[in-house]
């Protein structure tokens, strides 16, 4: 998304065009993964439970969408060759998430507002303000306040990874996997998915995290490596549907799920790949620049139908309705984001 296009910064480094790649590939799953979500929370599946099923592994399959956002972060801003001080996160990449919060933010939060109570009043927009301030904007917006955490630190993260040994990182990446994924999805097998798993929020900073220990190693990927984890990546997809479908009784852990972060480095590794020709550079470049806007806006297109209209992909046959949906809400995300860009200043501060 748009806070990972730092790499455009004058910092000597040639641009990393697999970023890109990874960032249109994040950006199609998330819409993805939220068409069906959407679906879940607001239907009913009773004589439906096929369905809710597939829906649900769709969902498992997709939580590494998130995770790759923030390894591609960590692989930007803590990368100890660029010059970040915390004027620079402050003063550029954290105003442009209060931005698009201001921006986006309190309109999604107006329009929930409206349409829970059919009508509008003058104190709705205060309202907004104040629930937008406070975090209750639409759901898909708890990212944006999750980066302002992550980049509020960076400036710290980058002074403490700077003076440690290099195997400070390794060992902070495993002890945070340890608490925040294995042993919670551990303790949820054994207690059959009553478990209180730990708050997740560590969860994020080990996804960072581990953007810059793939950084740091400054060595070309192996290609026989690369596939391996690219294969390595289907197996755990397989694994994982396969442990939804069995009906193993399990919480739901989504980005805190080990087969969610295994995922997620096989696939960051496995698509370090390079452009063969400038076009293509430039097409994944050109895309990849819409993909905070897609992210912003997606959901628009799905609670119009979903919420305002009330109709979704469970009123379609489901092969239909899925991509039908999905096709609505990835496309007309794009082509909005593309003509928001066409205003300099929505483009330079925001998108």
């Amino acid at each position: 998304m748009r806070d990972e296009l730092a790499q455009n910064m004058n910092t000597g480094r040639e641009r990393k065009e697999f970023l890109d790649v990874l960032r249109v590939i994040a950006v199609c799953a998330v819409v993805l993964m939220h068409t069906v979500s959407g679906v879940l929370a607001c239907e009913d599946f009773t004589g439906y439970e096929r369905r809710k099923t597939v829906c649900q592994v769709m969902m498992d399959l997709t939580a590494w969408c998130v995770p790759t956002f923030l390894l591609i972060s960590g692989y930007l801003f803590l990368d100890q060759k660029k010059d970040l001080t915390w004027r620079n996160m402050l003063g550029k990449y954290c105003r442009r998430i209060l931005l698009a919060l201001v921006v986006f933010g309190i309109p999604y939060s107006l329009l929930e507002l409206v349409g829970t109570e059919k009508t509008f009043r003058p104190g709705m927009l205060w309202e907004a303000v104040r629930n937008t301030a406070t975090g209750h904007s639409w759901a898909h917006m708890w990212y944006l306040y999750m980066l302002l955490i992550l980049y509020a630190v960076t400036p710290l993260l980058r002074w403490i990874l700077k003076r440690t040994p290099a195997f400070f990182g390794y060992l902070v990446a495993v002890a945070l996997f340890l608490a925040f994924s294995l042993v919670p999805f551990w303790e949820n097998l054994r207690s059959g998915g009553e478990y209180a798993a730990m708050p997740g929020g560590g969860i994020f900073l080990f996804y960072y995290l581990c953007g810059y220990l793939f950084v740091r190693r400054e060595k070309k990927a192996d290609p026989r490596v690369r596939g391996l984890c690219l294969g390595l990546f289907a197996l755990l997809l397989a694994a994982q549907a396969a442990v939804r479908v069995s009906k193993v009784p399990l919480a739901d852990m989504a980005y805190s799920s080990p087969f969610t972060a295994l995922q997620s480095l096989c696939l960051f590794y496995g698509l370090q790949v390079r452009c063969k020709t400038d076009r293509a550079k430039g097409v994944w470049k050109e895309l990849s620049a819409l993909s905070f806007g897609i992210y912003l806006i997606h959901p628009v297109f799905l609670n119009f139908f979903y919420k305002f209209l009330g109709i979704s992909l469970m009123d379609f046959r489901f092969v239909i309705g899925v991509p039908l949906f999905y096709g609505i809400a990835l496309l007309g995300a794009a082509f909005v984001t593309w003509i928001l860009r066409k205003i300099p200043a929505l483009k330079r501060y925001v998108l």
